[in-house]
C-alpha cells in the first residue's frame, strides 16, 4: 500500500518527466503477466544477484501490486471535491495540512472497499511463485499429492487456507470500515 501511494504522488507530481517514468513503470508491471514478470526478475533482472529469490519475488510483486493500487489511489483521491481542499487552504491549512485533515480521510473511506479487493487478489497472486522454486502453498499441495497420490485433500486444504486468509482481511477492513464511519 505504502509502495502505491509513492507511486500516485508521482502520478500526482508537478515533473512531466517523474509523471511519464511512473507511467513507463505502471503500464509495464500492468501489462505483463505475473509469471512472467516473476521469470524476468528472477532469471533475467536478478539473475546473476546473490539476493534470495523471496526478496526478489517481493520486490516484483510489491512493485505490480502499487502500480495497480496508485491507480486507486489516485481515482480516490481524484473523488474529493477540490473546494473542501480550496477552502482549508483558504482558512490557513498549508498543502500538507489540507492533505492530511481533509483530503485523505476521505480519501481512505472511497478506497478501503477496492483495497480489499486489491489485496485479495495479490494473495491469489502469490499462487505463482512456487514455479520459480519457491515454496508456497500451491507448491507445498503439489508435493503432497505426489507423495499422498490423493490431489482432492491437498487442493481442498490449500483452498481452505486461501479462503480463510481472504475472509480474515476482508473482516478486518470491513471492521476498519465500520469504525471509519463511527469516528
Amino acid at each position: 500500500g505504502l509502495v502505491g501511494v509513492v507511486f500516485c504522488r508521482d502520478k500526482m507530481s508537478r515533473s512531466v518527466l517523474l509523471r511519464r517514468m511512473r507511467g513507463i513503470i505502471a503500464a509495464l508491471f500492468i501489462q505483463i503477466p505475473t509469471m512472467v514478470l516473476l521469470m524476468l526478475f528472477v532469471y533475467v533482472i536478478f539473475g546473476s544477484s546473490s539476493l534470495p529469490v523471496v526478496l526478489i519475488v517481493i520486490i516484483c510483486l510489491t512493485i505490480k501490486t502499487a502500480s495497480y493500487m496508485s491507480d486507486i489511489f489516485y481515482t480516490s483521491a481524484n473523488t474529493v471535491n477540490k473546494g473542501e481542499i480550496e477552502a482549508a487552504r483558504t482558512l490557513g491549512m498549508n498543502r500538507y495540512q489540507a492533505f492530511f485533515n481533509v483530503m485523505l480521510p476521505q480519501a481512505i473511506d472511497n478506497v478501503l472497499p477496492v483495497y480489499k479487493n486489491q489485496f485479495v487478489s495479490t494473495l491469489q497472486e502469490t499462487s505463482v511463485v512456487g514455479y520459480i522454486a519457491i515454496m508456497d502453498l500451491t507448491r507445498a499441495s503439489d508435493i503432497v499429492s505426489s507423495r499422498t497420490f490423493d490431489a482432492m485433500f491437498a487442493l481442498i486444504t490449500v483452498t481452505l487456507i486461501y479462503l480463510v486468509i481472504g475472509w480474515s482481511v476482508s473482516v478486518l477492513i470491513g471492521v476498519l470500515m465500520k469504525r471509519k464511519r463511527v469516528l
